[in-house]
């Protein structure tokens, strides 16, 4: 009896508001499990979500999940660590992300 399908695996990854980014459907993912840091799997994002909420570990998220490519099986609730690429930004903008985050959520603008 099998209960889930080991082709339509996909992952469920959690953006924290304060670093989130523009992100489109498809765009490339690498999953580092815990597991097996060293071999990390492909995916492409499927779907956003457009609405932040509090993840499991009561941060206030944005839900993205990604579809896996390539035949590496993997198990059911592995956890670990989601690299997403985004567009390419100027040397600035990557610098004062954090810090204009910042001042943005202290002003409430």
């Amino acid at each position: 009896m099998t209960i889930a399908r080991p082709s339509a695996t996909q992952l469920q990854i959690w953006v924290p508001v304060d670093d989130a980014i523009a992100l489109a459907t498809g765009v490339p993912v690498l999953f580092f499990t815990n597991v097996d840091p060293l071999d990390p799997v492909d995916a492409d994002i499927r779907q956003t979500s457009y609405e932040a909420e509090m993840s499991p570990n009561e941060v206030l998220s944005y839900r993205v999940k990604a579809t896996i490519q390539g035949t590496k099986p993997l198990r059911l609730g592995l956890r670990g660590t989601a690299k997403v690429y985004g567009e390419r930004v100027t040397l600035f903008y990557y610098l004062m992300r954090r810090p204009l985050a910042v001042v943005r959520r202290t002003l409430g603008l």
